[in-house]
């Protein structure tokens, strides 16, 4: 399941308000935008609810969203949380309704009776999270496992200096700083180790061998370092002497193959900042790369970049330009201005041309 379209806003009559409108989600997305406008917001948005309906946290918001399953089956998912209580929740699929809550209690339609169930929940609790049932209520198993299938990673954030030490294994792919860690649980198989060094070689590092050593630090226990040997060089180079774009691009294919090789669950790949620190020729390759894989593994990408060569390389009717006039942030899509983008793609001007376009008109 994928999800489509989001609509949200929080904070409606206070300061700090703040809206994102109309964004519209395929297969293979690119969400850019000038700074501040909303771009990590944006995904932030998207992990928070993964959380959210995982019971892994409890965020107010306001989510308008639409999912789609396969070619028979879409959702529509309104949900309101209002300091910690559920104000609204429901449900449609197809157009029909299936479940409908408020703060006062709902029913839920219950597909093996083809009736309703009526229901009281507490109120700072997801239906999700208290009403399971494969048998009554299979739709609400699609969410729970498209939250459970959301990886988000910041590609900025990563500094060859730091290392995250996992407490238990769930977290060795939930920040890549913890890639040393993945390296060294995975160094012996040699499957998969080929896979990142094919990988390496084709964004542009042309690697023989990679590995990870164990850092000696007093007191300290288990803490290990990436290193890799380049082929035109005689000597390893370890993680703390990579340059940072270096280190990212190796992180986050690591990360990959680890989660498509090693059967953990990826419906959503959420990457914030990819190319920041890349040179133009590994930055396109990088993304080519990533979203080859999204369509051999069938999983959601959405990467927000405001790298001109990035933006360059996909589809342009993937792309979500995101504009901001105060607390409001719209996307102009291939969806909602599909007359101009046509007319754009038949001009020949590539894609950052047009993002320079549009920030210009909305500045008016």
């Amino acid at each position: 399941m994928i999800l489509s379209r989001i609509n949200y806003f929080e904070h409606k009559n206070d300061p700090n308000y703040w809206e994102i409108k109309d964004v519209v989600l395929t297969k293979q997305n690119v969400i850019v935008g000038l700074n501040a406008t909303g771009k990590t917001r944006l995904t932030n948005i998207i992990s928070n609810l993964g959380k959210i309906l995982s019971a892994k946290a409890k965020l107010d918001g306001n989510w308008s969203l639409q999912f789609i399953k396969d070619e028979s089956t879409q959702y529509k998912f309104d949900l309101k949380i209002n300091k910690n209580k559920i104000v609204c929740e429901k449900i449609w699929e197809n157009n029909s309704l299936v479940l409908e809550r408020t703060n006062k209690g709902g029913k839920i339609f219950s597909k093996s009776e083809n009736l309703w169930h009526q229901y009281t929940p507490p109120a700072n609790e997801l239906t999700f999270n208290v009403r399971r049932d494969l048998l009554h209520y299979p739709y609400l198993e699609d969410f729970i496992n498209w939250a459970q299938g959301i990886k988000g990673y910041s590609f900025s954030g990563i500094k060859n200096n730091q290392i995250s030490i996992p407490t238990n294994p769930n977290e060795q792919f939930s920040d890549l700083s913890a890639v040393p860690f993945i390296v060294h649980e995975l160094q012996n198989n040699k499957e998969i180790i080929k896979k990142i060094i094919d990988d390496l070689n084709q964004i542009g590092y042309p690697t023989d061998k990679i590995d990870s050593i164990g850092l000696q630090q007093p007191g300290i226990q288990n803490i290990f370092v990436v290193r890799l040997k380049e082929t035109d060089l005689k000597c390893t180079t370890e993680q703390g002497i990579m340059s940072q774009g270096m280190y990212r691009a190796l992180c986050l294919v690591v990360l990959i193959e680890y989660l498509l090789n090693t059967k953990k669950q990826v419906g959503t790949l959420i990457i914030d900042d990819l190319g920041e620190g890349l040179d133009y020729d590994r930055s396109i390759k990088l993304t080519k790369l990533l979203i080859k894989k999204s369509l051999a593994a069938e999983f959601q990408i959405i990467i927000t970049s405001n790298d001109r060569f990035l933006i360059n390389t996909v589809d342009i009717k993937n792309i979500n330009f995101l504009t901001r006039k105060g607390h409001i942030v719209k996307s102009v899509n291939y969806t909602n201005n599909k007359e101009d983008f046509e007319k754009y793609i038949l001009s020949g001007l590539n894609n950052f041309d047009f993002l320079q376009q549009k920030f210009t008109v909305s500045k008016n």
